[in-house]
């Protein structure tokens, strides 16, 4: 039989995985830095090294929290394997960002070293989106 210990384990950091997109969703800025600063951002994969959990809190228009994981030593870029053909599936941060408007986002992103030439999966690079944006 497996020892109940391991399982416990791994289930916590799903539960604390799930916990952490929860709280970015609510706003709940208090939680989300005690995740952050308790389990670091590589806790999880489906933290993705901070990278998903930025975009989610620029997703969820929670800007205090983005702004915090700004903060971090953080990916702002995609894996390799979030692309298909050469194009990123989904939107990037900065994608995002620009899509707000958030210059003072776009400029940390930028100092942070995002990719201005990711394209998202209709071919836009995030200054195809300025452009539009404007």
């Amino acid at each position: 039989s497996s020892s109940p210990l391991l399982t416990l384990t791994s289930t916590m950091a799903d539960d604390i995985g799930d916990l952490m997109f929860q709280a970015i969703e609510r706003g709940d800025y208090n939680t989300v830095e005690h995740y952050v600063n308790t389990y670091s951002l590589n806790h999880c994969a489906a933290w993705d090294d901070g990278y998903a959990l930025l975009k989610h809190s620029l997703e969820k228009d929670q800007r205090e929290i983005s702004m915090f994981l700004l903060m971090k030593d953080l990916k702002v870029n995609p894996n390799y394997n979030d692309y298909d053909f050469g194009f990123i599936r989904n939107k990037t941060p900065l994608h995002i960002a620009i899509e707000k408007n958030d210059m003072e986002i776009i400029q940390k992103l930028l100092d942070k070293g995002a990719d201005v030439n990711a394209c998202d999966k209709e071919r836009k690079t995030p200054l195809t989106f300025a452009v539009q944006n404007k």
